[in-house]
C-alpha cells in the first residue's frame, strides 16, 4: 500500500520522555522514530486529512473503516451501515494504488440486498479475490451470517458466490471474521453451538481452478459454552491461528488461541496458546490474532497491568520446540481504558496494534518493528483531527511497506460516516 500526499504534525505532549517530531516525511518518521534510552514512551505521529481515505459518496452512519485489509496494491474497507441499496444493507470498497495515490476501484454490495444485513462487517482480500462478511442472514435467522466472494474479472469486481454455515442457526455469527492467504480462506462462526452455546467454529475454504470450495469445519478442541472460538482468524500458508477470547481454562474469559497446521490435506491442532503465567479473569486473550511465517500475535485488550482495559499484545515465535512466548507489547504511555490490542496486524518484521479506547475513544495505533530479537516501538499514530468516539484503531491492517487504520466513528462525510488512514 502507498499513501496519498502526507502531512504530519508533532504533538505538544507534556511528558518529557516523548520525542517531538517536526516536519519530516512520514515513511522516514515511522522507520526512524526510536525509543529514548531509559524511557518507555514512544514518538507520537499525528495523521492529517492528507493521509485519509473516504468514499466519494459517503454518508452519515456508514461506518466506513469498521473493517480493513490489504493485499499488494489493493485495499478493502468495510462500511456496514451503507444505505445505498437499503437500510443498513452495507457495502465494501476496493481502493487501488496508482503511483503515489489511492483511487477507489469499486464498490461491492450483495445480491440480493437485504436490509440490516450489515454487509462489510468483516473483509479480506488476496490478489483478485475479495471476501465480505455480513452480520445477518434473514432468510435463515437473525445474525446467522453469510460471506460473499468477489473476483476481479474483465476490469470489474464480480460476485461469484456466497457461503453460510453448514448448519445455520440464530446468532451463529458466521462471517464476523474472515481471512484469506494464498489458496486458503478461513471464516469464523464464533456463535456456533455444536459444542455448546457460543462455543464457536471455523470454516476452511480452498481455491482450486479459480473457484473457492468448502474444505472443512473446525470445532474448538475440548470446546465449551461461550468460548467464542473463531472470533478472529488469521491464515498464513499452511498454518491457521484462531482466537477464542472466552476460553475459561485459566480463568473466566482469560482467553486462548489455537494454532492449526495443514498436514495431508487435514487441518490439525498444533498448539494451544494462553497468556504467559496463565492469564487472568477477563483478560480476553484471543480477541484479535495475526499470523506470519515466524510469529503469532494475540491481542488481549482486557489485560490490566496499567489499569483496567489498558491492554496488551502477546508475541509468540515459532521454534523447534513449538510456539514460544517472545515478548509482551504494551502502550508506552500508560492508561486505563485504552483497549490496546483490540485489533492486531502483522507482516514480516512489523506489528500494528490498535487501541481504539485511547484519549476518550478517539483512538490510537502503535507501530513496532523487530530488529534482531527485539521488538521496538516506532510510533504512536493518532489523528490530528481526532474527536471522542472516533474509535481510531478499532481495525488495523499492515503489509510490507503499507498500513491501514480504520476510524469508523469519524465525521468526514457526516456523523459516523467513517474514514481510514493510509500510510507506510
Amino acid at each position: 500500500m502507498h499513501r496519498t500526499s502526507t502531512s504530519l504534525h508533532s504533538t505538544g505532549n507534556r511528558n518529557p520522555c516523548i520525542k517531538t517530531l517536526r516536519q519530516f516525511n512520514y515513511a522516514v518518521s515511522l522507520a526512524c522514530a526510536l525509543l529514548i534510552a531509559g524511557c518507555s514512551d514512544v514518538s507520537v505521529t499525528e495523521l492529517t486529512s492528507a493521509n485519509r481515505l473516504a468514499p466519494e459518496n459517503g454518508e452519515p452512519h456508514d461506518y466506513f473503516g469498521y473493517a480493513v485489509d490489504l493485499s499488494d496494491d489493493r485495499a478493502i474497507i468495510g462500511a456496514y451501515g451503507d444505505d445505498d441499496r437499503g437500510e443498513n444493507v452495507g457495502a465494501a470498497y476496493i481502493f487501488k494504488r496508482r503511483g503515489t495515490s489511492w483511487k477507489e476501484e469499486g464498490k461491492l454490495t450483495p445480491r440480493p440486498a437485504i436490509p440490516s444485513d450489515q454487509f462489510g462487517i468483516a473483509v479480506a482480500i488476496e490478489g483478485d479475490h475479495a471476501f465480505v462478511g455480513t452480520r445477518g442472514d434473514i432468510e435463515n435467522d437473525r445474525q446467522s451470517g453469510r460471506v460473499y466472494i468477489f473476483r476481479w474479472i474483465d476490469g470489474s469486481w464480480t460476485e461469484t458466490r456466497w457461503y453460510r454455515s453448514s448448519t445455520p442457526n440464530t446468532d451463529d455469527a458466521y462471517g464476523r471474521s474472515v481471512d484469506v492467504n494464498g489458496s486458503w480462506a478461513a471464516i469464523g462462526a464464533h456463535g456456533d453451538s455444536k459444542k455448546g452455546r457460543d462455543a464457536g467454529a471455523v470454516y476452511l475454504y480452498q481455491l482450486r481452478n479459480e473457484s473457492w470450495g468448502f474444505h472443512s469445519r473446525l470445532l474448538p478442541p475440548k470446546g465449551e459454552e461461550a468460548d467464542y472460538f473463531g472470533f478472529d482468524v488469521s491464515v498464513f500458508r499452511d498454518r491457521l491461528l484462531v482466537g477464542a477470547f472466552g476460553d475459561d481454562e485459566k480463568g473466566i474469559r482469560a482467553g486462548a488461541a489455537y494454532v492449526f497446521r495443514l498436514s495431508n490435506d487435514e487441518w490439525k491442532l498444533e498448539q494451544k496458546l494462553v497468556a504467559p503465567g496463565g492469564g487472568g479473569r477477563h483478560q480476553l486473550f484471543g480477541h484479535s490474532v495475526a499470523l506470519t511465517k515466524l510469529h503469532a500475535v494475540i491481542g488481549s485488550h482486557g489485560y490490566r497491568s496499567r489499569g483496567k482495559f489498558s491492554g496488551a499484545a502477546f508475541v509468540y515465535q515459532k521454534t523447534a520446540k513449538g510456539w514460544q512466548h517472545q515478548t509482551t507489547l504494551e502502550a508506552g504511555d500508560p492508561g486505563a481504558n485504552k483497549y490496546f490490542g483490540f485489533d492486531v496486524a502483522a507482516a514480516g518484521n512489523r506489528i500494528l496494534v490498535g487501541a481504539r479506547g485511547d484519549r476518550k475513544q478517539a483512538g490510537a495505533a502503535y507501530l513496532y518493528r523487530k530488529t534482531g530479537e527485539t521488538w521496538t516501538a516506532l510510533a504512536k499514530l493518532v489523528s490530528a483531527e481526532g474527536a471522542e468516539l472516533d474509535f481510531l484503531g478499532r481495525a488495523v491492517a499492515i503489509a510490507e511497506g503499507s498500513l491501514l487504520i480504520g476510524v469508523h466513528g469519524s465525521d468526514e462525510k457526516g456523523s459516523m460516516s467513517g474514514s481510514v488512514y493510509a500510510g507506510k
